[in-house]
């Protein structure tokens, strides 16, 4: 069920499965960095809201470029990672695109106060898999 929308991004619902889905589109390519961090403050709240346990995000058709990576992380770990947490998120998997060559499961290093883990896929129905298996 598609819970948001916006010209960078579609979130989707399963709620069945306890998953929310972060598609981005190409049109992310105009985005500047207030809109970039409002759409996944977005994602992570309704990640909250619905208390996902399992969250996709396709990066499939990101072109957004950030210009400081290293001062987002620490936006990600100071306002990002406490949502996810208190949503009792278990899982996050990222679908990559192909030009990242992703194995079929990539883990991702857990950063400082991470309650879930993290991989990264080269397809959306590995991504899929790994989220909905059981633990």
């Amino acid at each position: 069920m598609e819970v948001s929308r916006s010209p960078f991004y579609v979130f989707d619902l399963d709620e069945r499965a306890s998953l929310m889905s972060f598609v981005w589109t190409e049109r992310s390519v105009a985005m500047d960095a207030d809109d970039y961090k409002d759409a996944i403050r977005a994602y992570a709240r309704l990640v909250l809201q619905h208390r996902a346990r399992r969250a996709l995000v396709d990066l499939r058709s990101f072109r957004y470029r950030p210009e400081d990576a290293h001062l987002l992380a620490s936006w990600w770990a100071n306002e990002i990672v406490p949502l996810y947490n208190e949503a009792g998120l278990q899982k996050l998997a990222f679908v990559i695109p192909d030009s990242e060559q992703a194995r079929d499961e990539t883990p991702v290093e857990a950063q400082a106060g991470e309650n879930f883990l993290t991989r990264q896929f080269a397809s959306e129905q590995a991504g899929i898999a790994w989220l909905t298996a059981d633990p």
